[in-house]
């Protein structure tokens, strides 16, 4: 599974895929959700190793089954929190203390963006739009589409997408208030 690593925000940490071997391992290794140690479902295999702190390897279960479904680690806006999209399923983790995660609420994600001038990041799944600013929710907007979401343009202070419209048969183009998730459709 190939992973995408966006580093659009500052990071206190590194973040390599892990290899994870039988037998005695040196390193913590957590799995999520529930950063349990006794075992997990598969996911991605990551080795987070924050400036400060001791190294750990985190396995993050695997959200939706097939495409078009999103992997990918994410720095936030909180230079010690990273955000991990396993297979659609979505989490924020504090690299200094992995105990302290959130399991993001859009699901499966198929896109993530973020946008540094507000802070934060646009979450895609394939009806709606959520931003968080690390592991908080600042809006989520009413649906957009039936059946997938294409994100055409970050401009300051808007977003501008597509969606379908299952009714009318056709792409319809919306655009989002980035501080309040407000939408209108327009033509």
């Amino acid at each position: 599974m190939k992973i995408k690593f966006d580093s659009t925000y500052p990071q206190a940490y590194q973040v390599v895929p892990a290899e994870v071997r039988s037998g005695a391992e040196t390193t913590c290794r957590l799995f999520f959700p529930g950063t349990v140690e006794a075992g997990g479902k598969d996911g991605v295999n990551l080795e987070v190793a924050p400036r400060n702190a001791a190294a750990w390897i985190g396995t993050f279960a695997f959200g939706y089954p097939s495409p078009p479904a999103l992997t990918a680690v994410l720095g936030c806006p909180d230079e010690g929190m990273l955000c991990v999209v396993s297979a659609g399923q979505g989490y924020t983790v504090r690299a200094v203390d992995p105990h302290r995660w959130t399991k993001l609420a859009p699901f499966p994600i198929l896109q993530a963006i973020p946008i540094p001038s507000q802070r934060i990041i646009v979450f895609a799944d394939f009806t709606t739009l959520t931003a968080y600013r690390n592991e908080a929710v600042l809006w989520e907007t009413d649906q957009l589409s039936f059946d997938g979401i294409d994100i055409t343009e970050v401009a300051q202070g808007y977003l501008k997408g597509t969606g379908w419209d299952a009714p009318e048969q056709k792409e319809i183009a919306f655009i989002v208030d980035l501080e309040t998730g407000f939408h209108r459709f327009s033509s």
